[in-house]
């Protein structure tokens, strides 16, 4: 009979289990992207700042022509994912960061997708910023919310804007 009772606490707390949100570190993310190794994570809790200014895989972009605002020149980066993404029903709970532009330093950081990216059913807590990111083909975003602030502005997927893939693909969002 206790063994009975065991196997049904045991059957029951399974699902309960299996159910659990993962806590995944942003870093370790990061850390993924900088071995090369494609990152994929279901039902899972991103916690920190997704910041991809913090890449390996930077470079000093050159500028077309030399700008100077007061005293200070501007310098872009680029951050390249060579990796691919993917993120299914999980929630980021801290900013998820592809685009920062850095007033004081007149400073801007993109990032640049070469692969695969989906965030299919993810909730984004506070702010997203994609501003001027570019991105391959395939890009999911089904059942996608942002509760902080997003920017998608000048976002290019395979040349296209953001907008014009969205129309493209309205059927799909």
């Amino acid at each position: 009979m206790k063994a009975i009772r065991i196997f049904i606490v045991l059957m029951l707390a399974v699902p309960i289990f299996s159910l659990a949100q993962n806590r995944v570190q942003a870093e370790d993310i990061i850390d993924l992207i900088n071995a090369g190794q494609d990152v994929s994570y279901k039902n899972s809790v991103i916690v920190g700042d997704l910041d991809f200014r913090t890449l390996d895989d930077v470079t000093a972009d050159k500028p077309l022509r030399k700008l100077r605002i007061g005293r200070f020149s501007s310098q872009s980066y680029t951050s390249h994912v060579r990796s691919s993404l993917s993120f299914i029903d999980c929630t980021f709970t801290g900013d998820v960061l592809a685009y920062v532009h850095i007033d004081k330093k007149n400073e801007t950081y993109n990032a640049v997708f070469y692969e695969d990216v989906n965030f299919q059913g993810c909730a984004f807590e506070e702010a997203s910023a994609f501003k001027y990111m570019k991105i391959s083909e395939p890009l999911n975003l089904d059942g996608v919310e942002f509760e902080g602030d997003s920017d998608f502005k000048y976002t290019k997927i395979e040349g296209r804007s953001f907008t014009s893939y969205l129309l493209k693909n309205r059927r799909r969002y």
